[in-house]
């Protein structure tokens, strides 16, 4: 470990860990967000043997092993590398940011096979000659058109499989983060054409007056059109897009002739127990593989209903198996004292407040409990974010972690009575619409 690996306020990787408030958080970005049930028993050995025995499944779809010590971590490291889960450079390791469709490969609507991009493209970043320089948070989705849409997960660059219209052979319509507008390429070229963005990114960037980290950014201060045309693409190439929303669905579920379990990870919070309980159903029932998704939830293929239907009950003390279940309508980071920057029990005071949580939204996220105005666990606006800060919290009605808030300084108490007026004032609007 070099002496920058503890440098804070990036994005943390395996071999440039970030220090937290329960030791190092150690990323694992696996390829496509597969894992096998191997792997996944290795990473639950490593969270016991050298963390804390928790790992956290972030919204990028890795998984980060907590509370690692300064002593035990090149043991860590040697042993991933071991099982072929890190890189052997922490360049490659940064830059090496995408996401997959979930189901890639094994979902029959799906208009491809996005795992060759995923390859390609992981081998081109590897050897970009400017790899240095892309930002540590710079990233990108590739979409198959199938049951998962992944064009709102904030990606800086996005690549989605569509029907090419004079062809109607598989095309990918590529985009930009900030901007609704897109060029079609051909599926043979889409790779070398996102490269192409990284290079116009990174050549842009040098003519702002201040660093620019991510693509939205840029398109703020010099608008989608300079971008691509900087990538090689006029402006009568570039048409809208229009972005599918495909939510996950828990429990057991089909998709052509493909079946799976879908389960929510509470808060993104994974025991070394669950892993392995994930794992031996992967292997006894399923496919051998868990497929990680960036909505803290674990796919695992070839899991049906039926003689299963009694392994969803026993899964539900650890895991989310039910679409009403009213943690899914809250969000948290870890929160003190696992993060330095929190100064609440932000995933206990979610759970105590989760009920409140599901009355402010019929679907989504009602409530965001962040331990600091970064808002870690959720970027978009919520009904109500609840801002850590000396304790107590601060108030942002339809807002982000860092927006200005309309309460200040709650304790627990005054925000559950708070939360309990605004769920009481909603329901007196309704009543009065139903007149």
């Amino acid at each position: 470990m070099n002496g920058n690996s503890l440098r804070k306020g990036w994005c943390p990787g395996a071999l440039r860990p970030m220090e937290t408030g329960d030791g190092l958080l150690v990323r694992v970005r696996p390829s496509g967000g597969i894992v096998s049930s191997a792997a996944a028993r290795v990473l639950a050995d490593c969270a016991d043997s050298y963390g804390n025995g928790l790992l956290d499944l972030s919204n990028r779809a890795n998984i980060q092993i907590r509370g690692v010590s300064g002593d035990s971590f090149p043991m860590l490291i040697e042993r991933l590398q071991s099982a072929g889960l890190v890189d052997d450079s922490e360049v490659t390791e940064s830059v090496r940011n995408i996401m997959m469709a979930p189901l890639g490969g094994v979902d029959p609507t799906a208009l491809i096979d996005p795992r060759g991009l995923v390859s390609e493209l992981e081998h081109r970043l590897k050897n970009f000659v400017h790899a240095f320089d892309i930002p540590s948070k710079f990233g990108f989705s590739i979409d198959d058109s199938g049951v998962f849409s992944l064009w709102s997960q904030g990606a800086d660059i996005r690549l989605e499989a569509v029907s090419d219209g004079g062809t109607g052979e598989p095309a990918i319509a590529l985009g930009i983060n900030g901007s609704e507008r897109i060029v079609v390429v051909p599926l043979e070229t889409a790779v070398e054409v996102a490269i192409r963005f990284v290079d116009a990114f990174l050549l842009l960037s040098l003519k702002c007056g201040e660093p620019i980290r991510r693509m939205a950014q840029l398109v703020g201060h010099l608008g989608d059109e300079a971008i691509f045309e900087e990538a090689g693409f006029a402006l009568e190439r570039l048409r809208p897009h229009v972005a599918r929303t495909t939510p996950v669905k828990l429990g057991f579920q089909a998709c052509g002739g493909t079946k799976y379990l879908a389960l929510g990870v509470p808060f993104g919070r994974l025991t070394s127990r669950m892993m392995r309980i994930l794992a031996g159903l992967a292997d006894m029932n399923g496919s051998g593989e868990l497929r990680m998704t960036p909505w803290r939830s674990v796919l695992l293929p070839g899991i049906a209903a039926g003689a299963n239907d009694r392994v969803l009950a026993q899964l539900g003390e650890e895991f989310i198996v039910d679409a009403d279940d009213p943690l899914l309508r809250v969000a948290s980071c870890p929160g003190s004292p696992a993060c330095k920057n929190g100064s609440t029990r932000t995933q206990e005071d979610a759970r105590a407040l989760a009920l409140l949580a599901k009355n402010l939204t019929m679907s989504g996220t009602g409530l965001h409990v962040s331990g600091c105005r970064k808002g870690c666990a959720r970027a978009a606006s919520s009904d109500v974010t609840l801002v850590g800060r000396d304790g107590r919290y601060d108030v942002v009605l339809s807002g982000r972690a860092g927006d200005d808030p309309s309460q200040y300084g709650l304790t627990f108490e005054q925000v559950r009575e708070y939360l309990g007026n605004v769920n009481a004032a909603m329901d007196g609007a309704c009543e009065k619409v139903a007149l």
